[in-house]
């Protein structure tokens, strides 16, 4: 597989012999068991496109495929797709806050292939939709997901709100684990650690109470939060959720240095319920 040129059935055979411990009781799936439907995918991402399928049984899926070329070594994008499906199998043990992972699919056509369940749509589109949804629950929904990865030593490494789907009772759901990291709480470079988790995390605060992109005024190359213009300050956005307390949580969480930034993904957890409390008491 590591040399270009490699024939499709090469490359389906060797998705199709996946561990079973990768796969932790996810599924094994090929062109008998759904299709992609619709000529079009429905999103694109740096490494994938996300293609609607259909099962057997007329279920509808999420289908993300990895991009791979024919004159280059596939081997990068099999390890991306392992890496991905071994992190989402294991975070499917009874938690409610990522996208319920299904399986690995692999075809001729599409050899590289993740399965989830198919969400109404991402974060940033529901709240367009939604202008009167209480935030708070939506931040402490996606940070008890950070709270577990990290809990397993694993950053999540791509965090923002295209990158968080909404199912269709109005649940956060953290996605895009395709480069979620294994490290520690000490940033190196421009490795992804849970520090950086927590900046973005701050950073998708920010835009959820804002409703618009974090340094839109100025030009970002990186579309990723935790890389987005270190130095520059927010500013408070006015929403009526935003209390003085979320906001300093969000300045805390923001600063550029990762010894500064002071709350660990538990105590953001912590402090949010305390807030989701005090929200539903009023």
């Amino acid at each position: 597989m590591n040399d270009p040129g490699t024939p499709p059935e090469q490359l389906v055979d060797a998705v199709r012999n996946l561990s079973p411990f990768l796969l932790n009781g996810s599924e094994m799936l090929g062109q008998e068991d759904l299709k992609i439907t619709g000529p079009h995918p429905i999103n694109a991402g740096g490494f994938a496109n996300v293609w609607v399928g259909e099962r057997n049984d007329g279920t509808t899926v999420a289908i993300k495929s990895y991009r791979y070329y024919a004159s280059s070594s596939c081997l990068p994008i099999y390890l991306r797709m392992c890496r991905e499906a071994l992190t989402c199998s294991h975070l499917n043990d009874g938690n409610k806050n990522f996208v319920p992972f299904i399986g690995v699919y692999s075809t001729f056509e599409h050899p590289f292939c993740l399965v989830f369940e198919l969400m109404d749509m991402n974060l940033r589109e529901y709240l367009r939709n939604n202008r009167d949804v209480g935030r708070t629950e939506l931040l402490l929904e996606i940070s008890r997901g950070l709270r577990y990865t990290h809990s397993l030593g694993i950053a999540h490494g791509n965090l923002d709100i295209t990158n968080i789907l909404v199912d269709s009772d109005g649940h956060a759901r953290v996605a895009g684990l395709g480069t979620a990291f294994v490290l520690s709480t000490t940033s190196v470079g421009d490795v992804a650690t849970t520090a950086s988790d927590v900046r973005a995390f701050a950073l998708l605060a920010w835009e959820i109470f804002a409703g618009q992109v974090p340094f839109s005024n100025r030009s970002i190359v990186s579309g990723v939060y935790s890389a987005a213009l270190n130095g520059h300050q927010l500013t408070r956005p006015s929403h009526p959720e935003l209390s003085c307390r979320m906001w300093k949580l969000i300045v805390d969480c923001s600063k550029s240095n990762p010894a500064q930034r002071k709350p660990t993904m538990a105590e953001i957890v912590t402090f949010l319920e305390a807030e989701s409390n005090a929200h539903k008491l009023r």
